[in-house]
């Protein structure tokens, strides 16, 4: 044992000789280089950024942290990164240049982090490679949502707590620990493994990660009790209050490892026995294990790869650990960190997962390359859309229902009032209904038009959707942008056509009909005043044209 510790100290000393030293970053610096500009090359923005976007933009007005203006529901899961959003807005830059930019920087700062670790431990630095090569870390580098920086807040508190001797140490841990906390739910877990290493290391260290939890992560869940009357987020109930999904959460990360079977090896760098730091090694162990186990209960994502970025840089510690073991026992090894590297650039996506066949089961079991489904020309079409729309009806009192791909028409479009109705995001009611069976994850069409009817919801665009139009329901803007509406309530009508809209005169259309009521039989007019009143008659008052139907129907008149 004695003859393999001192070849690891030969090992050691021979990376920090200046040449050996200097050759390797440069190295490291190239592939880092490469990647960041590969994944600025990749820059897209997920449709679900837009609706972060619409957060921060009602606090940079002074309407709330809202979706909705007067709606305090809770519809998203990054509050430290809408705020920064929300700051970038303040400054008046474009909040898809801001989110790419600190996405980037945030992957930078992974493979930074990690090249450090391997020259302090003395190691290769096959982590970093290994984070460059690795194709979604690329990809998810940027997409507007919080993926990035969550990835580098999580990787960095928990290297750093494992490593923490001092309170300096500890407190800095803490700190990320507390903002990955802030940005994401799943930080809780990461606050959990910082403060288990320390404390049982030491628990004088325990203040020193306390501190910034009092601080920071406190005041947030008194605001969020206050102002949104409870501490889980209204995406909670929308994707996870049915219950464990684990058949889709373990399918999830089958997709993934069955790919990246590479970056699976990682955990077995991880559970070799290291006599220099077992309690950081157990703790490293658990999290990932617990990290897993919550993947498979949620069930997963419908976006490939995205719930396991954040996994992945500690993945590459283990296989940085992997190689650094086989050295010991032979420099010549080294040659295993190239193969690393390369089995993890390598890896091919799924099969399937770039299918778009049925908006229910889309993909390998319903998971998707999400950046596929937003190229460049979907957010200018958006953003020319919703100028359009903007210009007018966003001042008019139009409530509207927004579907998948559509949250960058809402917050272009700037509409007054908007309702998610697919898992309820932003909507309190909508969230809490029981999904359909056999939904994919995240998804599930829970609110009928009869729901929507009931909210006052009166208009779907039908920008990237096929929607279901008959001459009654149909809606036309200028600049090409046509819709549905799902109740008629004449003042909002008065004013879309004041906006250049083009609608059928609905009024007219009854008259039509009430001239030819006797000449109908009692079915075709039951069915008939049914439809019209779900669209038009309960939310208008009109006597005198539903008093014929009724009257023809034999129904005593309505009371006012």
């Amino acid at each position: 044992m004695e003859d393999g510790l001192e070849h690891g100290r030969d090992v050691t000393t021979m990376l920090r000789e200046p040449r050996v030293a200097r050759s390797i970053g440069v190295g490291v610096a190239v592939a880092l280089l490469a990647g960041l500009a590969h994944a600025f090359v990749l820059r897209w923005t997920c449709d679900d950024a837009f609706i972060s976007f619409r957060y921060a933009r009602n606090l940079v007005r002074g309407q709330g942290l809202v979706f909705n203006p007067g709606e305090a529901v809770e519809g998203y899961t990054n509050f430290l990164w809408t705020l920064g959003v929300s700051l970038g807005m303040t400054l008046g830059i474009d909040p898809i240049d801001w989110s790419h930019a600190w996405g980037l920087l945030s992957w930078l700062a992974v493979g930074v982090g990690l090249a450090g670790l391997a020259w302090r431990s003395g190691r290769l630095p096959v982590a970093a490679v290994a984070w460059a090569a690795f194709p979604y870390g690329r990809v998810f580098a940027t997409s507007g949502l919080e993926t990035m920086g969550f990835t580098a807040l999580a990787t960095g508190a928990v290297l750093l707590g494992v490593s923490a001797r001092s309170r300096q140490g500890a407190l800095v841990a803490g700190v990320l620990a507390s903002m990955a906390l802030l940005t994401r739910p799943e930080g809780a877990l990461v606050v959990a493994a910082v403060g288990a290493v320390v404390t049982w290391r030491s628990r004088h260290l325990l203040v020193a990660v306390a501190l910034p939890v009092a601080v920071l992560v406190l005041p947030w869940l008194a605001f969020k009790l206050h102002f949104y009357g409870e501490l889980l987020p209204n995406t909670y109930y929308a994707k996870a209050g049915a219950g464990p999904r684990w058949g889709d959460g373990l399918a999830y990360l089958g997709l993934f490892f069955g790919v990246n079977g590479v970056l699976g090896l990682g955990l077995l760098g991880w559970l070799m026995p290291d006599r220099r730091d077992r309690v950081g090694q157990v703790v490293v162990v658990g999290f990932l294990a617990v990290y897993f186990v919550h993947i498979a209960r949620a069930g997963g994502d419908f976006m490939y790869a995205r719930f396991l970025v954040p996994l992945v840089p500690l993945l590459c510690v283990g296989l940085e650990r992997l190689v650094d073991r086989a050295m010991q026992h032979d420099g010549r090894l080294a040659v295993l960190g190239v193969a690393v590297a390369l089995g993890v650039f390598a890896a091919p996506p799924p099969d399937g997962i770039f299918q778009d066949v049925d908006p229910d089961d889309v993909g390998a079991g319903g998971v998707v390359d999400e950046r596929s489904w937003y190229p460049p020309e979907a957010i200018a079409l958006a953003r020319e859309q919703g100028a359009a729309l903007r210009e007018c009806v966003s001042k008019t009192s139009v409530r509207s229902v927004y579907y998948g791909t559509q949250a960058m028409l809402m917050f272009y479009a700037d509409l007054p009032y908007a309702l998610e109705p697919h898992v309820g995001l932003t909507d309190y009611d909508v969230a809490r209904m029981p999904p359909p069976e056999g939904v994919r994850v995240g998804h599930g069409q829970k609110a009928d038009t009869a729901y929507l009817r009931s909210r006052n919801i009166d208009l779907a665009l039908g920008y990237r959707l096929q929607l279901p139009t008959t001459k009654v329901t149909r809606i036309a803007f200028p600049g090409d942008i046509s819709g549905r509406l799902l109740t008629y309530r004449r003042p909002v009508v008065a004013e879309l056509r004041a906006c250049g809209a083009r609608v059928l005169d609905f009024e007219r259309f009854l008259d039509q009909w009430i001239v030819e009521l006797d000449t109908l039989d009692d079915d075709k007019v039951a069915k008939a005043y049914a439809s019209f009143s779900d669209y038009y008659f309960d939310h208008n008052h009109d006597p005198e044209r539903e008093g014929a139907f009724r009257a023809r129907l034999g129904l005593p008149p309505k009371d006012d």
